[in-house]
């Protein structure tokens, strides 16, 4: 009988949970899905997280100015943080070279196989949909190992857990990612608690023993 819920984290998760608050009239609140799908038409679904398709707008615009004239992206199964690259390449005349999904826990093999498939066509941007941190060390490694980059790739969302500065080391400088939060943003309180984002994450750690990641200031914000 409760008016307020909570939803599953991940927009895969989530999605069948909306028709049915919809149904019930309940409140739901969803502090880990970003699908578009998930609150178009449903009035009582409410997100923390920017819709995934607009994460990607500030990057193709960056790579369309400096030339870009082609992306290619790769997704493991389930994610739909890719959902928006078909609709911005159109937007900047960009062609689409390549839409590559690969399993939810990608093999090495699956990693080299999705390199050679993006070395042979080339192209100029690569969108980069991969979750755990170790797989998108895994893809960084396969790139080295076939000895091809494009002329720009951008993470999403793997760049923004805590161990992925550990495993890729100083190549992290050269990347680019698109991130839902950090601890070192600006120090700007939050208006109900008062913490700063560093400070969020310090007393998230002494309360957890573990780094936080963007997950929980957005099921704090909720």
């Amino acid at each position: 009988n409760s008016q307020l819920w909570t939803a599953s984290y991940s927009s895969s998760l989530t999605a069948p949970e909306a028709p049915i608050a919809e149904e019930n009239q309940r409140v739901m609140l969803a502090a880990g899905s970003s699908r578009r799908s998930i609150y178009q038409n449903h009035r009582y679904s409410f997100g923390m997280f920017p819709a995934g398709a607009d994460r990607f707008l500030q990057p193709f615009q960056a790579t369309k100015d400096k030339g870009a004239k082609s992306v290619a992206y790769i997704v493991e199964e389930g994610l739909s943080a890719c959902d928006g690259v078909p609709d911005y390449a159109q937007r900047f005349d960009m062609e689409l070279m390549a839409g590559i999904t690969i399993p939810a826990t990608p093999s090495q093999s699956d990693m080299e196989q999705s390199v050679d498939a993006l070395k042979e066509l080339n192209p100029d941007l690569v969108i980069s949909c991969i979750f755990q941190a170790n797989s998108c060390n895994n893809w960084i490694q396969s790139m080295r190992q076939a000895d091809w980059q494009p002329g720009a790739q951008v993470f999403s969302p793997c760049l923004g857990t805590t161990d992925q500065g550990e495993l890729v080391g100083s190549d992290a400088q050269y990347m680019m990612s698109v991130a839902l939060w950090n601890p070192n943003l600006p120090p700007v309180p939050d208006e109900i608690s008062g913490w700063t984002p560093l400070e969020f994450s310090q007393r998230f750690q002494v309360a957890s023993f573990r780094n936080a990641t963007y997950h929980a200031p957005s099921q704090s914000a909720a």
